[in-house]
């Protein structure tokens, strides 16, 4: 998975937040962090998002199986 700038202000940038791709991300109110759902796994997964000096993601981690929800 990956973001990239909004709005698209001429600038070509993205940044690879998740391994091996992700679905239905969602930022944090706070805008530090972002929360996908793996792919295959079904698994929740999150994001450290730093912008204090450009763009950079942080750690990422396994946080639960979402498996059997309804997304």
């Amino acid at each position: 998975m990956f973001v990239r700038p909004y709005p698209d202000d001429g600038v070509v940038a993205v940044w690879q937040v998740s391994d091996a791709g992700g679905v239905e991300p969602v930022w944090a109110r706070s805008g530090r962090m972002i929360f996908f759902k793996s792919q295959e796994a079904q698994v929740l997964y999150s994001a450290e998002v730093r912008t204090s000096s450009g763009f950079s993601t942080g750690a990422r981690r396994r946080l639960f199986s979402v498996r059997g929800f309804v997304p």
